[in-house]
């Protein structure tokens, strides 16, 4: 499976709100707005956004400290992947719940949910044997050996407490969503967030927190000293409201040393800051930011997921493909999953067949599918149907790519006859040695000559719905044709 995704789609059909829905999910402190609910839902219908993760770690901690897997507590679906749930009920709050093959015993099914003196209880009341009562995960393992007989698995929704929901949160990976009409400067916090991982990395993973712990430790030990000093004089004054006075010094572990270096920025030569330059400059700036980050983290973190909206937004012909090239870069070499929306017809062409989903919107209903690969396969990959399809272009190219199919696949003649008894026969007039010739043809023939003879002004001229409605009989065509013409390919 491909780490570059690219939704392509007209105008309001979904494609932002899968972006916005990702973010809702990946972003623990978001709670549902009521106008993220799809108009016409029932006040009470729940929300629901589920996600599959594939890439896990080995060891996870769900209760204290004690380590576990996945697969210990039976948190796997069917095909060995993690699928998370959120719900959002009428106060627009998550409930986090895994749909896996989990235990349908009923003595197994909620051990999940049980705290630890519920456990003990149920290992003593049954007699089951167990090295460490202190801990959950044993507790837990215990329980179901004892029932490994009956287990049972099934698939089902399995709840769990919050604080263990908290704790499974923290293992998925990191979400970055640049949307297209954001200001993109200094102060967004999709640019703040790589600068303060820079900075935190620095101070932590440099071995300078503790020296400039110590530092303030040495800082406060004298400002402690100096404000016991002023209280004392402040008794000869007054006793009483002396004493209602003591010093109120953070704790060196609260300190925020990465917010020391919040004003960090870019700037000119010129002097002028980023948020004063162009809109193409500042998403260029931005992108560069989020790679750079990736490097930097180099595996170190859960995964990386950047969603960005209209990549070619503002951007040069040759930008456009520079951008592309680089964010196949980086989900090729595995370094963060990229997604992508686009209205751009260049930008879907650099996205490659296989990465498309094509977002359509049918009665008010989005639904997101994959490219028809036997249909494209047949036309050698070609992206010209993505163009037509979604963006309304390529027109004289997916005519020419289509009429050229078929004339060699030997199916031609079938193709015009077939045009003729739909859409009736046109007439096509042309000059041959010195008298005027009319013939009588299909509309798909027709079409094709006015495109490779633009010269020829003896016919009216070529309308686009008649290229479209030409199209979408020859498309029609060779699906119907599917049959012969994989024989055709096979021989």
């Amino acid at each position: 499976m491909s780490n570059l995704t690219g939704f392509v789609g007209k105008n309001d059909v979904g494609k932002s709100s899968v972006l916005d829905a990702l973010e809702l999910f990946f972003d623990s402190s978001r709670k549902i707005d009521p106008n993220d609910i799809r108009k016409g839902s029932h006040k009470a219908e729940k929300v629901e956004i589920a996600c599959v993760f594939s890439e896990l770690p080995p060891k996870i901690v769900l209760d204290d400290v004690q380590e576990t897997s996945f697969q210990d507590e039976y948190l796997l679906d069917k095909e060995g992947d993690l699928t998370i749930v959120k719900r959002y009920a009428d106060d627009y709050k998550a409930e986090v719940f895994v749909y896996c093959r989990h235990p349908s015993n009923q003595r197994c099914k909620n051990l999940l949910k049980e705290k630890d003196s519920k456990l003990r209880s149920l290992i003593d009341r049954l007699g089951i044997s167990c090295g460490r009562k202190s801990s959950n995960v044993d507790m837990r393992q215990a329980i179901r050996e004892h029932f490994k007989s009956s287990l049972e698995p099934v698939d089902q929704e399995v709840g769990l407490k919050s604080d263990m929901a908290d704790r499974l949160l923290k293992y998925l990976p990191c979400y970055y969503l640049f949307k297209a009409d954001r200001d993109n400067n200094e102060d967004d916090a999709v640019v703040r967030k790589p600068i303060n991982n820079v900075v935190h990395d620095v101070i932590k993973g440099g071995g300078l927190e503790n020296q400039l712990n110590e530092l303030a430790l040495r800082v406060l030990d004298t400002l402690t000293g100096l404000m016991e000093c002023a209280l004392s004089k402040m008794r000869e004054f007054d006793i009483c409201v002396a004493e209602s006075l003591k010093p109120d010094i953070p704790d060196v572990s609260r300190l925020k040393w990465a917010d020391i270096f919040k004003d960090v920025t870019l700037i000119g030569d010129d002097g002028i800051p980023i948020e004063k330059r162009g809109s193409g400059i500042r998403r260029l700036v931005l992108l560069s930011f989020l790679r750079a980050q990736t490097e930097q983290l180099n595996g170190r973190s859960n995964g990386l997921i950047y969603a960005i909206e209209e990549p070619e937004t503002s951007q040069h012909y040759e930008n456009q493909k520079m951008v592309l090239q680089l964010l196949h870069g980086l989900a090729e070499k595995g370094m963060a999953q990229v997604i992508v929306t686009t209205h751009s017809s260049t930008v879907a062409k650099e996205l490659g067949l296989d990465n498309i989903r094509i977002v359509e919107k049918t009665n008010g209903n989005t639904k997101i599918k994959q490219v028809d690969k036997r249909f494209s396969d047949q036309l050698k990959g070609s992206l010209n149907f993505i163009s037509f399809r979604v963006f309304g272009e390529s027109l004289v190219e997916y005519h020419n790519e289509l009429y050229g199919f078929i004339e060699a696949e030997g199916l031609g003649s079938s193709c015009r006859d077939e045009c003729k008894k739909q859409y009736g026969e046109k007439e096509w007039k042309r000059m041959k040695n010195g008298l005027l010739v009319t013939e009588r043809n299909s509309l798909c023939y027709y079409v094709r000559n006015s495109i490779h003879h633009p010269e020829n002004d003896l016919n009216e001229k070529l309308k686009a719905d008649d290229i479209i409605r030409s199209i979408q009989f020859m498309e029609a065509f060779i699906k119907r044709h599917a049959k012969e013409l994989s024989q055709k390919g096979a021989s």
